[in-house]
């Protein structure tokens, strides 16, 4: 969950949103966001 209040992030100070992936070969990844 992403919290998300009048169109802005709501994170606190040391709160972040990170995106780790770890392998040896390349890989194709998709990342589809969807907003209701």
């Amino acid at each position: 969950t992403i919290p998300i209040l009048d169109s802005e992030l709501t994170l606190g100070t040391w709160q972040g949103i990170y995106l780790w992936e770890h392998r040896k070969r390349p890989h194709r990844r998709e990342v589809a966001v969807a907003i209701i």
